[in-house]
C-alpha cells in the first residue's frame, strides 16, 4: 500500500506475496519489505553469489533465491547502503596522508583545482598506493587493497579518475569542469575531500561483506 514520506508517495516494489513467503519460510512474521530489500542488497554482494550466477548476472535480471541467514543479510544489508549512500558523509581513512607541494598556493581555489587525477607510478607501473591531485596535493597512504572492492568493473577511486575530471565534449564543444560544481556549493575541497572518503568505503564495504554468512541457498516447493 503507497505511504507518504516528506510530501512524496512511497510505493513498495515488493509484492504482498513476496513478503508473506519471507515470513513462511523464514518463520519470522515481523520480516518488513524494507528488511526484504537490505537483505536483497547484501546478497548482492556476495562473493559466491556473483560467482554462481556471473553469467546470469552480466545478460539478464539478477535470480534472488531465498537464504538462509536472513537477519543477518538484512543487517549488513543497511549498513551497506548506508554507507554507499551516505559516501560524502564516512569518515576519512586514517591511513590516507595529504602532500602538500612547498609551492602550493593560499588560494584554495587554486590549490584544489582539478584537471585530470591520476594514479602515481608510470603508465607501464601505477602505483595504487598514490594518487595525484594536481601539482600541488598528491595522497599517499591509500591501501591496495582499496581497489579491490569494484562497481560495474571499477574501484571508486577508478572511477572518482574517470568522472572528475575536465572534459570537452566534441560534438557540442560543452565544457564539464566539476570545478563549477564546487564554486557553485562554495567548497573548494569536495572533490579532494572524497578521496580518503571514497577509501573508507571501499575498505568497510569489503569488511562488512566478509562477515556475510556462508551462502545457503532455501529450496522452496
Amino acid at each position: 500500500m503507497p505511504r507518504r514520506c516528506d510530501g512524496y508517495v512511497r510505493r513498495d516494489a515488493i509484492t504482498d506475496a513476496t513478503l508473506e513467503t519471507y515470513r513462511c519460510v523464514h518463520g519470522d512474521a515481523g520480516i518488513t519489505k524494507e528488511d526484504i530489500f537490505f537483505a536483497t542488497y547484501a546478497l548482492l554482494h556476495h562473493p559466491e553469489y556473483r560467482s554462481r550466477y556471473e553469467a546470469d548476472l552480466k545478460k539478464a535480471l539478477p535470480r534472488i533465491p531465498l537464504v538462509s541467514g536472513f537477519a543477518d543479510y538484512a543487517r549488513i544489508g543497511r549498513q551497506l547502503a548506508d554507507i554507499h549512500v551516505n559516501y560524502e558523509r564516512v569518515e576519512p581513512h586514517p591511513q590516507v596522508c595529504e602532500q602538500w607541494s612547498a609551492l602550493t598556493p593560499d588560494d584554495p581555489w587554486r590549490r584544489y583545482k582539478v584537471e585530470k587525477l591520476r594514479w602515481g607510478g608510470t603508465a607501464r607501473q601505477r602505483d595504487l598506493t598514490t594518487l595525484v591531485y594536481n601539482d600541488y596535493l598528491t595522497f599517499t597512504g591509500i591501501p591496495v587493497a582499496a581497489n579491490d572492492y569494484m562497481v560495474g568493473g571499477r574501484s571508486p577511486l577508478e572511477w572518482m579518475i574517470d568522472r572528475y575530471r575536465v572534459t570537452i565534449d566534441k560534438k557540442s564543444q560543452i565544457r564539464n569542469d566539476p570545478n563549477d560544481w564546487c564554486r557553485e556549493h562554495d567548497n573548494p575541497s569536495y572533490v579532494a575531500d572524497l578521496v580518503p572518503r571514497l577509501v573508507t568505503v571501499s575498505m568497510a564495504t569489503q569488511d562488512l561483506i566478509a562477515t556475510l554468512p556462508k551462502l545457503a541457498i532455501i529450496d522452496v516447493p
